[in-house]
């Protein structure tokens, strides 16, 4: 589910009121409840073409046929569905607050975006949620073919069970007692994002999680239970796993597993940082020092077929050695004035490679090779 950014409410829209009359809703017609009503429906019409809903005060409804309206919640203002089914087809992005019964199940091509925090006992998901705040619930259900984003963190005390072909997305954290993840279930979860659960199961070779990112995400598993050997395929990139117990179901030996060489098994040395949903994950490395390179001066070499070999910095002068590649032997040593940039002096020795140079109390000293005597 795209997150749509909040819209404006059309200068044409009509203020929904008591006098709104489910049976006189026609194709295209856009109603506002206006911040600071308060509005009791027992049947809210939306099946005629699409309609659109904007609601700033609050709105509290039994009942909705239709499947063909979209529905804005706008910040400060309130929708409290008392259905136990979400009907298919209902688009709603939530900026304010909508409340569930206890047990609430959004039925297949129903669509719900919660910029803010969505609290429900226990949730079955048929169609798609996305959830730009935190999410606290007891259980949750995605059932077949349904998609689940979770932009902030989102806690379930209970058990997350991901049926068929069904997809959830992990921006930040994702906490459970139990994830079982059933054929073609697919996790993905961003770099430096985390899961956190007592049991994972993966129940199907097709079964799988995905770093999507070039850093590292965290799955922190008291238990991880396979029932197939294809684990290469069902955890994907960038993965740190740290787990205390392993139970392999598939009748391969575990040492003959092959894992994705991405993947990473309870290494604490990897370091996933705390992101405010979760601790740090692994041992930070020590700070890297940033160091900045400043060009003051270029010197061209003196001839050709020479190699600069060491640069001393002394004062306000630099000093800088040259030998020759190969033979003969010779060197040079340049005095480049740093302040003006400007080559004050230039000494050959016609018979001494120059390889290294040194400065002191106004000395200078040379390190080198000649044919006759050797190093110098």
């Amino acid at each position: 589910m795209n997150k749509k950014e909040l819209p404006t409410i059309p200068a044409n829209a009509m203020v929904l009121n008591n006098q709104y009359q489910p049976n006189s809703v026609t194709a295209g017609n856009v109603y506002h409840l206006p911040a600071g009503s308060v509005l009791n429906l027992d049947d809210i019409n939306m099946s005629s073409g699409h309609t659109l809903y904007y609601i700033s005060g609050e709105l509290n409804v039994k009942n909705i046929y239709g499947n063909s309206a979209t529905v804005y919640v706008m910040p400060g203002g309130r929708l409290k569905l008392n259905m136990a089914i979400i009907p298919t087809g209902l688009t709603v992005y939530a900026y304010g607050d909508i409340e569930f019964k206890n047990n609430v199940k959004l039925n297949r091509n129903c669509s719900i975006q919660f910029d803010i925090v969505l609290t429900v006992s226990n949730i079955e998901i048929g169609g798609r949620l996305y959830v730009a705040g935190a999410f606290n619930a007891s259980s949750l259900i995605s059932n077949n073919d349904s998609k689940v984003e979770f932009g902030g963190c989102a806690n379930v005390l209970g058990t997350i069970v991901f049926d068929n072909n069904s997809e959830i997305k992990v921006h930040q954290y994702v906490s459970a007692s139990k994830i079982d993840l059933k054929q073609n279930a697919k996790v993905m979860i961003a770099s430096g994002a985390f899961i956190e659960t007592n049991t994972l199961e993966m129940n199907h070779y097709t079964t799988r999680i995905e770093c999507q990112g070039n850093e590292y995400a965290g799955l922190d598993l008291n238990k991880l239970i396979i029932h197939t050997f294809n684990v290469e395929h069902m955890f994907i990139g960038w993965l740190n796993i740290k787990m205390n117990t392993f139970t392999n179901h598939s009748g391969e030996d575990n040492a003959a597993l092959l894992w994705n060489s991405n993947v990473i098994i309870n290494n604490p040395n990897i370091y996933i940082p705390a992101n405010g949903c979760h601790a740090a994950m692994g041992i930070p490395s020590a700070p890297e020092n940033n160091y900045r390179l400043d060009m003051i001066a270029s010197l061209a070499p003196p001839t050709t077929n020479i190699s600069a070999t060491s640069i001393f910095y002394y004062h306000t002068k630099a000093y800088v050695s040259w030998h020759v590649k190969g033979d003969p032997f010779a060197g040079y040593v340049d005095v480049l004035n740093a302040t003006n940039r400007e080559l004050e002096q230039t000494t050959l020795s016609g018979a001494t490679d120059y390889n290294h140079i040194a400065v002191h109390q106004n000395k200078l000293y040379v390190a080198g090779g000649s044919f006759d005597k050797g190093g110098l």
